[in-house]
């Protein structure tokens, strides 16, 4: 964090899940923010955590956000939940006609919304289903929570946006991406301190930190993480390509534990020229 670039005295959005990830750079963020010596100067001039709740579209019964919610309260860090159906605008909204040249995400989104007596949850649900492949409904929900994200950050005038993504998911995410024929945003996915969204710089501070490392800091912290049910929660390796490549690299890992740190290392070192004048975005990814 120190050697991040980010300015002294930024407001900083950070995106949980309930992972072990998640609930680890919590908690070391704790530690940084806090302030033992008062002649040491704050990197940082607050923290906003910030959940995405997805239960509307997994399907679940019961939502994981409570746990969530008191995991980080225990830290005393202002916490805010939003729903991933807001990105079809908020319940009571006013939708405002979109210009059909308009590359904002959130207006591309908002031209779906034709029905209004059909509730944000069954927009999304019908979005998701009408993707075929499993692949694809994934990707979407993942592209979904970062806007979110982004979107939460610039409405709380956060200059930052902190992941937890770690070493082992980067290494998932590059290889997934490149099957898809996305190699292109590759360093986009990767980066820490990646301008790319202009108004918010994107950080990922664990992305350096194998999973077994995450999971050994957790369990001598005695920290407990929350297990949020996923699209494909229960379902085989194959169901999806990045299942499968979890499945690949996780069992590759294991007899060949510098697979991951290859990858990643790789990854960190290639470059397009994504951060050109003229580069077209992505109106869904931002990508």
């Amino acid at each position: 964090m120190r050697n991040s670039g980010l300015p002294d005295g930024v407001k900083v959005l950070v995106g949980v899940s309930g992972g072990p990830s998640s609930r680890a750079m919590i908690h070391a963020l704790s530690a940084f923010h806090s302030v033992d010596n008062p002649r040491k100067k704050q990197k940082l001039k607050d923290v906003v955590v910030c959940y995405v709740d997805m239960a509307g579209v997994v399907g679940c019964e019961e939502s994981c956000e409570p746990a969530i919610r008191a995991m980080v309260e225990s830290y005393g860090f202002t916490y805010i939940c939003t729903k991933l159906e807001d990105a079809f605008g908020r319940e009571g909204e006013e939708v405002v006609p979109i210009d059909g040249q308009s590359d904002d995400p959130q207006s591309l989104l908002m031209r779906i919304q034709k029905d209004a007596s059909e509730s944000n949850t069954d927009k999304l649900r019908r979005c998701v289903a009408a993707f075929g492949k499993m692949s694809s409904k994934e990707d979407v929900l993942h592209y979904l929570t970062l806007q979110a994200l982004l979107r939460a950050a610039r409405e709380h005038g956060c200059g930052a946006l902190m992941l937890g993504d770690n070493s082992t998911r980067v290494a998932i995410r590059v290889i997934s991406q490149i099957s898809k024929g996305r190699g292109f945003a590759m360093p986009i996915e990767v980066a820490t301190g990646a301008r790319w969204y202009e108004d918010v710089i994107v950080l990922r501070p664990f992305r350096d930190i194998l999973s077994k490392e995450i999971g050994l800091y957790n369990e001598y912290e005695n920290l407990t993480s929350v297990h949020v049910p996923t699209l494909t929660t229960g379902m085989p390796a194959r169901s999806s390509i990045d299942r499968l490549t979890e499945e690949f690299i996780v069992g590759l890992d294991r007899d060949f534990p510098s697979t991951v740190s290859t990858i990643t290392r790789t990854a960190f070192k290639a470059g397009t020229k994504w951060d050109e004048e003229g580069v077209g975005r992505c109106p869904l990814c931002g990508g």
